[in-house]
């Protein structure tokens, strides 16, 4: 399922649509007997998880999606990434 693009509906608002996309996507993965879904943009790129940033480990440096890649700008996101090589 994909996130909803900034453009539409910025992911820094405090809205319905938001939080109901995230619980849509939850409850198709669910349905599809995965555990969580993992959101992507409308280019197929990896966004976030719904309540969740995502950060993945390569070659033992951090990459987090950009910001200007339709994600809610976390607190956590922004703890590791002033704290670590980062790459965006």
């Amino acid at each position: 399922m994909g996130r909803i693009a900034d453009n539409v509906m910025p992911p820094r608002l405090k809205a319905f649509s938001n939080y109901h996309n995230g619980r849509l996507a939850a409850m198709e993965s669910q349905s599809g007997g995965y555990d969580w879904p993992i959101l992507l943009d409308s280019t197929g790129k990896v966004t976030e998880g719904p309540g969740a940033c995502l950060l993945m480990v390569r070659d033992g440096k951090v990459i987090a999606p950009p910001i200007t890649s339709d994600i809610l700008e976390s607190v956590t996101r922004d703890t590791v990434v002033e704290g670590s090589t980062v790459e965006l």
